[in-house]
């Protein structure tokens, strides 16, 4: 009995199962034939057993899992993506198509693809992996560059300012008008060059 018991719990859901159904007793007439006799036999009809993938709940949820698969591979390709050149724009990308396609296939695992919640996802997930990729290659290497220390002394008429950063040189320029009135450069020294400039 347990063996048919479990045989029927680990039949797949696209199994068709068969059941016996007892005849109903018939009266017999004088009239009996052929038809009485069919009707005799023991009937089978086939019954169509249907389960959906999250009404197991002896197996593991597969479209959760794949879901949650699909936003870790995100993530990583933002890690990835962070790393800047040493992945590479190619690496990112195929990351980021394998957790798109995987949270697709967990959404049409669950009974249908939602297009609002799908662009979501997708819209997302790309600005999550190649995001940070994207503002690693816009943003410029001398970003890092500051003025500071700005100060005019009227007693000798000079502008003094100094320029800090991580470079090796530094060029300095003032515009008066849109007109270029003074141009300089100098080398870093600590990562940091002081400009005087006269303005009589």
């Amino acid at each position: 009995m347990s063996g048919l018991l479990d045989k029927a719990k680990t039949a797949s859901p696209s199994e068709a199962k068969t059941e016996k159904v007892e005849p109903k007793p018939v009266k017999k007439s004088s009239a009996d034939g052929l038809l009485t006799k069919a009707d005799n036999k023991t009937q089978t009809r086939v019954v169509k057993v249907s389960q959906s993938s999250s009404a197991n709940p002896d197996g593991p949820d597969v479209p959760m899992i794949l879901n949650l698969a699909g936003w870790i591979i995100i993530v990583l390709g933002a890690i990835f993506s962070l790393q800047g050149g040493g992945f590479g724009l190619i690496v990112v990308l195929i990351v980021l198509a394998l957790g798109i396609g995987s949270i697709i296939q967990s959404q049409r695992m669950t009974g249908g693809v939602s297009t609002v919640k799908t662009g979501i996802s997708v819209a997302l997930a790309f600005i999550i992996a190649v995001g940070p990729y994207a503002a690693i290659m816009i943003v410029p290497t001398n970003a890092s560059m500051a003025v500071t220390e700005i100060s005019i002394d009227e007693d000798e008429n000079l502008i003094s300012f100094v320029v800090r950063g991580s470079f090796s040189d530094a060029d300095a320029k003032i515009y008066a008008d849109g007109v270029e009135v003074w141009s300089g450069s100098k080398s870093m020294s600590n990562d940091r060059a002081s400009f005087d400039i006269s303005i009589s």
